[in-house]
C-alpha cells in the first residue's frame, strides 16, 4: 500500500465489512442483429481486486432476437471484504465505489466489456444483515450495446471496527 494512502487514514476509524454479491440475471440489448454476445459473465471489482462469476449463454428471446437475458441456473454469490473509513468527527463513512462490469466472451475465449456501473458500497453497509434486491442499469462501453440491466441482490455483514493504521484493519 502507498504511504500516501497511510498517512491520509491517520486518525480515522475503520470498519471491515463481508459483502456478498448474488448475481440473478442480466438482460442484454443490442443495437443491431449483425453482432450479439456469444456468452456472458459479470465481474465485481475495484483497484486489483476483481472477482468474476461463472460465463454463461447468452439466449436471445423468441420474440425480440435483439433481447437476449442470461439466468443463472442457480444464484452465484461472490463475497468480498471491503474495509470503511470515517474521520474522528464525521457521522458517515468515506465513499468507496465498486464496480460491476458486464464482459462477453466470445467463442476463442477473448473477453470485452460491454457495460459498466459504480455502486457506493457505503449505502449497503448495515451493522444488521440486510439483503438489498438491486436492479442495476449499466452504462454500455459498447457502441453494438443498447442497454445492459443486472439484477443482483447485495448484502453485508459486520465483520469489526478499528484504527485505521491497525495492519488487520488495511484495506488491501
Amino acid at each position: 500500500m502507498s504511504a500516501i494512502r497511510k498517512i491520509k487514514r491517520v486518525g480515522k476509524k475503520a470498519t471491515k465489512f463481508q459483502y456478498s454479491a448474488t448475481y440473478n440475471s442480466v438482460v442484454v440489448e443490442c443495437h443491431s442483429e449483425k453482432w450479439c454476445p456469444h456468452m456472458i459473465c459479470v465481474a465485481w471489482h475495484r483497484r486489483g481486486r476483481r472477482i468474476v462469476s461463472q460465463i454463461l449463454p447468452w439466449l436471445p428471446s423468441p420474440d425480440n432476437s435483439l433481447r437476449g437475458l442470461v439466468v443463472w441456473p442457480e444464484p452465484e454469490v461472490v463475497e468480498s471484504t471491503v474495509t470503511l473509513y470515517k474521520g474522528p468527527k464525521d457521522k458517515s463513512y468515506e465513499h468507496k465505489e465498486w464496480d460491476f462490469s458486464v464482459i462477453d466472451v466470445d467463442p476463442d475465449g477473448h473477453r470485452k466489456v460491454l457495460a459498466t456501473t459504480s455502486v457506493d458500497m457505503v449505502r449497503y453497509a448495515s451493522a444488521l444483515p440486510f439483503e438489498h434486491e438491486l436492479q442495476l442499469r449499466l452504462k454500455p462501453v459498447s457502441r453494438k450495446i443498447k442497454k445492459i440491466l443486472l439484477e443482483v441482490s447485495l448484502s453485508s455483514v459486520f465483520l469489526k471496527e478499528g484504527k485505521a493504521t491497525d495492519d488487520d484493519m488495511i484495506s488491501l
